[in-house]
C-alpha cells in the first residue's frame, strides 16, 4: 500500500511514470507531463485499440456527406465509463488501481451501424464485464453511473441532424487482447475533442483453477 493507504503506484506505458500524490487536503495525480491543479476535469475511462486495429478502422470508407462529422484516428477509443466533470482525478486513479480489473478480448464488427441518434459506430463485444467492474470501482466519482445496458462501440462519426442510413453496413472484423485501460481527460474545443491519458491501469490476468 502507498501513502495514506492508497494502493502502490502502477507503472504505465504512456506516460512512463505515474505516481499518486496526496497532500494539502486534496489528492493530485502527478504524471511525467504534469497535471493542472484546476477544478472540473472532464474524465472518462477507456480502452485504446492497438495500431493494427486502428489501421483496420482507418481503412473503412469515409465519404463526404452533408452534416456528418467524422472522428479522427487520435480520437478512436472504446469508452468503458464516462465520468464527466471531476474536481480531482487522483482518487479516480486510486480507485482504478485498487479494483479487480481483468483482461479480456474485444471483438469488433461485424459491420458499421448506427447507435442512438445519428452516431455511426463500429460495435464491439467482449467488454461488458470490464465496463461493469470499472463502473463499480468508480461509482463514487463523477456523474451517476449509466443505468442502460452497456454497448461497446468505437465512434466513427456524428450526424445528429442527418440521415446516415446510407453509411451503415461496411464490413469490419478485428479482435485484440485488452490488457490495460486509460483514465482520460477530454479537452473540448472548436476543432473537436482532444484526449490526454492521465493514468494507465494494467489489467490483472484471469485466474485459472488448479
Amino acid at each position: 500500500m502507498g501513502r495514506r493507504g492508497l494502493p502502490a503506484p502502477i507503472e504505465a506505458k504512456r506516460p512512463h511514470v505515474v505516481t499518486i500524490v496526496t497532500g494539502g487536503g486534496r489528492g493530485l495525480l502527478a504524471t511525467a507531463f504534469g497535471l493542472p491543479d484546476s477544478p472540473d476535469v472532464r474524465l472518462f475511462v477507456a480502452v485504446r485499440p492497438p495500431e493494427t486495429v486502428i489501421d483496420v478502422v482507418a481503412s473503412l470508407p469515409r465519404p463526404e456527406h452533408p452534416g456528418v462529422r467524422w472522428t479522427t484516428r487520435a480520437q478512436w477509443h472504446l469508452t468503458l465509463r464516462f465520468l464527466g466533470e471531476v474536481d480531482d482525478p487522483g482518487p479516480v486513479a486510486a480507485a482504478l488501481a485498487a479494483a479487480p480489473l481483468h483482461r479480456c478480448t474485444a471483438v469488433m464488427g461485424p459491420r458499421v451501424t448506427v447507435l442512438g441518434r445519428g452516431v455511426l459506430v463500429v460495435p464491439v463485444e467482449g467488454l461488458g464485464e470490464l465496463a461493469a467492474a470499472v463502473a463499480l470501482a468508480t461509482a463514487g466519482h463523477g456523474g451517476r453511473p449509466e443505468t442502460r445496458p452497456f454497448r461497446g462501440h468505437l465512434t466513427l462519426a456524428r450526424a445528429p441532424r442527418t440521415d446516415v442510413r446510407s453509411l451503415v453496413g461496411a464490413p469490419v472484423e478485428a479482435s485484440f487482447a485488452v490488457d490495460e485501460v486509460q483514465l482520460v481527460r477530454s479537452h473540448l474545443g472548436a476543432g473537436g475533442a482532444r484526449y490526454e491519458d492521465l493514468f494507465v491501469r494494467r489489467l490483472d490476468r484471469v485466474a485459472h483453477g488448479p
